[in-house]
C-alpha cells in the first residue's frame, strides 16, 4: 500500500483548483478514511485473536473467536454498505 500511494503520489497530493480536481480530491479524501477504517477494524480483530489464542485455553479461545467472527461479519456488511454509498455519491454508480 505504501508502494502505490509513492507511485500515485501526484493523485493523492493535487495542486489544481478546478472543480474536478477538487472533486477527486473529496472522493480520495473519503476514501482514506474508509480504507483506514477497514484496515484497524482488521488489524484490532486479528490481534485480540491472537492474544487469546496465546494466553488462554481452547474452550475460551472457540467462544471467544466465535463471538469476533459474527462481529465480523456485521463489520462486512456496514463497510460494503460504506462502499457502496461512497460510490453513489461519488457518482459512479447510477
Amino acid at each position: 500500500m505504501v508502494y502505490v500511494m509513492f507511485c500515485c503520489k501526484d493523485i493523492m497530493f493535487l495542486k489544481e483548483t478546478s472543480i474536478g480536481s477538487y472533486r477527486r480530491e473529496k472522493a480520495i479524501q473519503s476514501g482514506y478514511k474508509l480504507l483506514f477504517a477497514t484496515l484497524a477494524g482488521t488489524v484490532i480483530i486479528g490481534i485480540t485473536r491472537w492474544c487469546i489464542e496465546n494466553h488462554w485455553n481452547i474452550t475460551t479461545f472457540a467462544e471467544v473467536t466465535l463471538t469476533i467472527s459474527i462481529a465480523n461479519v456485521f463489520l462486512q456488511c456496514i463497510n460494503a454498505v460504506a462502499v457502496t454509498l461512497f460510490l453513489l455519491y461519488e457518482g459512479q454508480i447510477k
